[in-house]
């Protein structure tokens, strides 16, 4: 962000142009960037931020062997182009987001369906944490029951595992992550499991290659039941809509 046109652009949301980018003073490039640019030995460049709802997303750039000043012309032809792209990545993403929930929506309906099939508690767990790793892709789902004592719950079901240590499997109630959830009644998110100094299962968070976590509590009326979690193995911000279809 900020280096050459293309990260002024980004930065500045406007088009950037320089007429002679490797002896132009007001644009900055790395030893790496420059080392490119001469190897490949494009001399002038024009970049245009694509923009979605004022927000840069990317850029496109046009490159001249020689020396070159755009023209006003060009400049609004290529912002064009880029409008166009935006419109186009915008109904993309659109789709793919409307596609997504409705995967989400038929699982869901599905695991309802499946759930009143059997009178089995173990089976029904399974049923839970295999369809909430298919519901949120690369990830490891757990679920934890309160042990009858109420201080303790333990884990019960899981799926998405490659380790073969399941690591700590019992927490007291307000202990770790799962813990918490059950303690406060409430869902809870971490962006970063690397860096949350509640998370105790942290060997098994690296060996599970986990990054993103999210949980939420199993209630009956007042009764917390227990917890259901699940971490993902890439970083990732948690929508509303993705907590509530946890709960």
């Amino acid at each position: 962000m900020g280096e050459g046109t293309s990260g002024k652009a980004m930065q500045y949301r406007a088009p950037v142009w320089s007429s002679d980018l490797l002896n132009d003073p007001t644009i900055t490039l790395s030893e790496r960037t420059r080392d490119l640019v001469t190897r490949e030995g494009y001399r002038a460049v024009l970049s245009v931020p694509i923009l979605i709802k004022g927000n840069p997303y990317g850029v496109i750039a046009v490159y001249w062997w020689e020396q070159y000043s755009p023209a006003f012309s060009e400049v609004r032809l290529l912002s064009a182009l880029a409008g166009q792209a935006a419109v186009a990545l915008e109904n993309a993403q659109l789709y793919e987001a409307a596609t997504r929930r409705g995967k989400r929506l038929e699982t869901l309906a599905e695991l309802t369906q499946t759930l009143t099939a059997t009178l089995r508690v173990e089976e029904v767990l399974d049923r839970v944490v295999g369809s909430a790793v298919e519901l949120f892709g690369s990830s490891v789902s757990r679920l934890w029951l309160v042990d009858e004592s109420g201080e303790t719950l333990s884990l019960r079901a899981h799926a998405g595992s490659v380790a073969k240590d399941l690591g700590v499997t019992r927490f007291r109630v307000g202990e770790g992550l799962v813990g918490r959830i059950v303690a406060d009644r409430a869902p809870l998110v971490v962006p970063d499991l690397r860096e949350d100094p509640r998370a105790v299962n942290r060997e098994r968070h690296q060996t599970e290659g986990v990054i993103s976590y999210a949980g939420a509590p199993m209630l009956l009326g007042d009764r917390a039941l227990g917890a259901l979690g699940i971490a993902l193995r890439e970083p990732h911000e948690f929508s509303e809509e993705e907590v509530s279809l946890l709960q």
